[in-house]
């Protein structure tokens, strides 16, 4: 400051300047005053500055520094205070420590999808799903959890509401209650300001549509439309919803969504899909009485498994070729489908396949007079049923065993 004074010509004999000299020299002095002035001015608005910007900091350096920590340890760029898309997941390869939360937070995912995935496929009235669809179906629960996960991990509106919910998902095993929790979850994210969410929506959607498949079909039919409507070329919710409508019995409507699955498939998806809607035209074809139509689209399924090696499409095309070849009474060929379908059951451990094929060579077995042998086949039936717990099939079962066993005059 006596360096600034000295400048402007200003040298009082000590620091107890007295106002009369200080009046004076501001009247011979005008400009220097005016400079001091301002330069005075700009110091004290920079020191404001400078204050203003530490305190910020230090207020703001916990919450701040959390979320930049967690974001940095979980080696995801989530943004901020915005919805992520899938697209944006970005696993860096230079964190180890990161890769490896990211791999449990997928493994987490995975395992409570699968969980998800047994309780929602319990059949509740119908006997046996083909277990390829129902794969293919599961499949689409994990996106959804994903999807989930990453908004539980921003500093979102949703944030909260997203985290409440993996924990219901997690702990219950009742769809009366974890269904509306996720209705709130999506209705929230759609009614919220989310740019470009119409790719989350539909996996969020899809997601709930698979909880509520097997036992609230009406509800999984209008989060499937709900996609529709957001997506309308989209191949699994129109297979979806033909399948949903044929277990509900409006077989012309079911006809349709699954012909133009197939279509769309076909134009713009992959042999995959192919496969997979050639396999769902093929169960319906069968269903309605029209068995060499349906040979035809399991056999075409079966060809493009064999192509990809899909030892699940494989197994359930033969499953299928083996039920509609003994409907043509081309029962030979029908036993060596169903013993290839075993086979590939027992190998994959699929203890509900194999339980599944069992029924069918029972079946085979009684109309080829072979009493005895159908009653073994029933018998393991049975017995992998009551391991599996489900509770309808296991009726059928001793249905099945009751009728060969008056067969065979033990009754």
């Amino acid at each position: 400051m006596h360096a600034l004074f000295k400048y402007l010509g200003f040298q009082p004999s000590s620091l107890q300047m007295n106002l009369t000299y200080i009046l004076e020299y501001i009247e011979k002095n005008p400009t220097g005053i005016t400079i001091l002035v301002g330069v005075s001015t700009s110091l004290m608005v920079g020191i404001w500055a400078v204050f203003k910007f530490f305190y910020n900091r230090r207020k703001n350096d916990g919450s701040d520094s959390e979320n930049s920590k967690s974001n940095n340890n979980n080696a995801i760029n989530y943004g901020s205070g915005s919805i992520v898309q899938v697209e944006k997941i970005n696993i860096q390869s230079n964190d180890p420590e990161g890769a490896k939360i990211i791999s449990k937070q997928q493994k987490t995912i995975s395992e409570l999808a699968e969980k998800l995935g047994q309780e929602t496929s319990k059949p509740a009235t119908e006997p046996f799903e083909d277990s390829y669809q129902k794969i293919q179906r599961m499949a689409q629960l994990k996106p959804s959890l994903i999807i989930i996960n990453q908004i539980a991990n921003t500093r979102s509106t949703l944030a909260q509401q997203a985290e409440d919910l993996l924990s219901t998902l997690s702990q219950g095993e009742n769809l009366t209650f974890l269904l509306p929790p996720f209705d709130n979850f999506i209705k929230a994210y759609e009614e919220g300001p989310v740019a470009e969410s119409v790719p989350n929506l539909v996996k969020l959607n899809a997601g709930r549509a698979v909880l509520s498949f097997q036992n609230y079909p009406q509800d999984s039919l209008q989060a499937y439309n709900r996609i529709i409507e957001l997506d309308p070329d989209n191949i699994e919710a129109h297979q979806n919803i033909g399948l949903i409508l044929q277990r509900l019995g409006d077989m012309k409507e079911a006809e349709k969504a699954l012909k133009r699955s197939l279509s769309l498939a076909e134009k713009t998806g992959t042999k995959f899909k192919i496969a997979s809607c050639s396999l769902s035209l093929g169960c319906f074809e069968q269903e309605s009485g029209k068995s060499e139509k349906a040979k035809t689209l399991y056999q075409k399924s079966l060809d493009i498994c064999i192509e990809l090696q899909d030892k699940d499409g494989i197994a359930s095309c033969y499953q299928n070729l083996g039920v509609v070849q003994q409907t043509l009474r081309k029962f030979e060929e029908s036993k060596t489908s169903q013993q290839k379908t075993l086979d590939m059951f027992i190998e994959m451990q699929n203890k509900e396949g194999i339980a599944n094929c069992f029924t069918n060579l029972g079946h085979l077995e009684r109309v080829l007079g072979k009493l005895k042998k159908a009653k073994q086949s029933f018998q393991k039936s049975l017995d992998f049923y009551k391991e599996l717990q489900h509770k309808q099939i296991i009726a059928n079962c001793y249905q099945s065993l009751g009728v060969v066993e008056d067969d065979l005059g033990e009754l």
